[in-house]
């Protein structure tokens, strides 16, 4: 027992040793493998600036072979809200096998400069291939390979270029039509496959002009003519983690050691599933590492209860959880994402709608759901449920602790900004030096903290009504409600088009950057507010900073406002 007693009073340190140990666990073998590569198959990376048709700049890595090349180069293209780091990976097992490889990063992603412009995209995957053809004369045939959004972009430059393009692999992705590109090979991962394997199936009846067709069957087995085309799914891989797959990387390995070799390959030995499972252990360790540093930090800045100068506390106006939980999932959001359509509407020419209007603009219709909602409450409510109590709670919420909460906040949101790099492995934008940027940053800051600030009274009254047994029961409570309530409407308009089987318009898009902020926002922020000394000044600044943070770092860029 006594011994049960002193680990309990040990718990933070506990923690914090077991999150250290799973991110040197995680990132030595990882960091090891990346410096010593391959002895048998060594290859270099370098950094490659391209230049798109109209100027843009498109930042690149080049992944050459030492010693023997293969004449095989190929163009990797990401995912909508990737970039060239999510498909390194795949490069890496392609280069090891003789291949030369550049990855891009789409215009508005990663470290390229520019403006998502869909018509645009298709010029800078070509910048690649002309740098194949006219600087590196050892190459004398060229492949395409595009997950998801890259897929069809993909398939759009290996239809307008096909004397140039000698095989295209399209993952996770059949928006557009098959014909006509050379050595096709279409691949989805599993669990899409529900959706999927029709698609294939009518893919490759287009392609070959045969109504018999199956998954996983080689069709004409002519890869000089360039009329092979082959469907696959697979063996247990969602959307995302299709590219990383090895039974998917397998495939594609193979088919280019087929197009540019002109044989199957018997000796393929896949490393990069090994990196994967190590960057799971440092992915978790850097998420528990975060977690317990806030905690260390809140101790530094915020009072505790037993403090004599602790700012008294007041109840939260009484009102039923399910009705709050409730109003907010079906109303309040329901009225956010009617805001946003409204916009969406407006002509381009008289509003640039970006991913930071959208995901702002949903807010912004929450907020105003929220006014004319805590309205109706407070004059068909119960007399504890008043306009004075509100006035109360916003004092009580917004004062405790202004400082140390404000302090608290900021800098929670600053070590969480330093930890998504790491999380991401993203590499360092090279527009982070601009001033242009930063005051982009600062004025979202600003622009976007009334709205957070009044998102966040409402939640933190349902949070404050959540019966507390215990600090960590109220939390994980909290983020699988916030989620909920958040995403509800949004998942059900994707079930839809799912259902349908339907593939989402750009501007469905916008939605799926809402879902990933939201979750990050839902899974960090009801912490901080716990150990910001239950002020919403901590949390609603923290969700300002991270907000505008994401919006022109990791955000495609379309622009802004």
């Amino acid at each position: 027992m006594s011994r049960l007693i002193k680990l309990n009073s040990h718990k933070k340190e506990i923690v914090l040793l077991i999150s250290i140990s799973l991110v040197v666990i995680g990132f030595v073998p990882q960091l090891t493998i990346r410096i010593i590569r391959d002895a048998n198959n060594p290859y270099n990376v370098e950094p490659l600036a391209l230049e798109s048709e109209d100027g843009t700049y498109i930042s690149s890595f080049l992944y050459t072979p030492k010693g023997e090349k293969s004449h095989g180069g190929i163009v990797v293209s990401h995912r909508y809200w990737g970039d060239k780091k999510t498909m390194e990976p795949l490069s890496i097992e392609l280069v090891r096998r003789g291949f030369s490889v550049i990855s891009i990063d789409f215009r508005g992603h990663g470290a390229s400069g520019g403006q998502f412009i869909w018509s645009e995209l298709v010029n800078d995957m070509k910048a690649a291939v002309d740098y194949f053809e006219y600087e590196l004369p050892y190459i004398t045939q060229i492949g395409l390979i595009g997950h998801s959004l890259g897929a069809t972009i993909a398939a759009e430059l290996a239809k307008a270029y096909p004397n140039k393009i000698n095989a295209t692999v399209a993952i996770g992705s059949l928006n557009f039509d098959p014909s006509g590109i050379s050595n096709l090979l279409m691949m989805f991962g599993q669990i899409e496959s529900v959706v999927a394997e029709e698609r294939l199936l009518d893919a490759l009846r287009i392609y070959t002009g045969e109504e018999n067709v199956s998954i996983g069957r080689l069709y004409f087995g002519d890869f000089i003519g360039g009329n092979n085309t082959k469907a696959f799914i697979g063996d247990f891989s969602n959307h995302l983690s299709s590219i990383t797959d090895p039974s998917i990387m397998h495939e594609i390995v193979q088919w280019f050691e087929q197009v540019f070799n002109d044989t199957p390959a018997e000796n393929i030995v896949l490393t990069e599933w090994f990196l994967e499972i190590f960057s799971l252990f440092s992915q978790l360790g850097i998420i528990l590492l975060y977690f317990i540093l806030i905690i260390y930090i809140s101790n530094i800045y915020i009072k505790k209860k037993n403090d004599p100068q602790e700012e008294e506390t007041t109840e939260a106006p009484k009102i039923d959880v399910k009705r709050l939980i409730s109003y907010f999932t079906l109303i309040i959001m329901g009225f956010g994402i009617i805001f946003l359509f409204f916009f969406l509407s407006i002509p381009r020419d008289i509003i640039q709608l970006t991913v930071a209007t959208s995901t702002l603009l949903i807010n912004v219709g929450a907020v105003i759901a929220v006014f004319v909602l805590l309205l109706f409450l407070i004059m068909n409510s119960e007399t504890d449920f008043s306009f004075k109590s509100y006035k109360s709670k916003i004092r009580i919420l917004f004062s405790a602790q202004f400082k140390r909460s404000l302090v608290f906040g900021i800098s929670s949101a600053l070590l969480l900004i330093m930890f998504l790099f790491m999380f991401w492995n993203l590499p360092y934008q090279t527009s982070l030096s601009e001033g242009r940027n930063w005051g982009i940053i600062i004025s979202l800051i600003f622009s976007s903290f009334p709205i957070f600030f009044i998102k966040e009274f409402y939640l933190r009254i349902l949070q404050d009504n959540l019966k507390k047994s215990k600090t960590y029961a109220e939390y994980f409570k909290m983020v699988f409600i916030g989620i909920f309530m958040e995403n509800l409407i949004i998942v059900f308009i994707f079930s839809v088009i799912w259902l349908n089987v339907v593939y989402m318009p750009i501007s469905i898009l916008y939605f799926s950057a809402w879902i990933r902020f939201s979750i990050i926002l839902n899974v960090v922020v009801p912490f901080i507010y716990i150990y910001a000394g239950r002020s919403i000044i901590g949390s609603a600044i923290f969700s300002s900073v991270i907000y505008a943070w994401l919006t022109v770092i990791i955000l495609p860029s379309y622009g802004f406002l």
